[in-house]
């Protein structure tokens, strides 16, 4: 469960700029982040999948983090 917000910036000619803010749990934060791709192509699809990407990696190490 997040809180996000999505958007893009840039020139199109030049390939949209992917930004992502937003923070984890919703109810309760422990994990605030932003995630900027720099001419992403399809940037909501880029940005979707580098965020997921780190917020998987940065919760698992939370919760071994939980368990020491």
């Amino acid at each position: 469960d997040l809180a996000m917000k999505t958007g893009t910036g840039g020139d199109r000619k030049l390939g949209l700029d992917a930004i992502v803010v937003g923070f984890a749990p919703a109810h309760q934060p422990r994990v605030a982040f932003c995630v900027v791709l720099e001419r992403a192509g399809k940037a909501e699809l880029a940005a979707a999948r580098t965020t997921r990407q780190l917020l998987e990696a940065v919760l698992y190490k939370l919760e071994l983090l939980r368990g020491a």
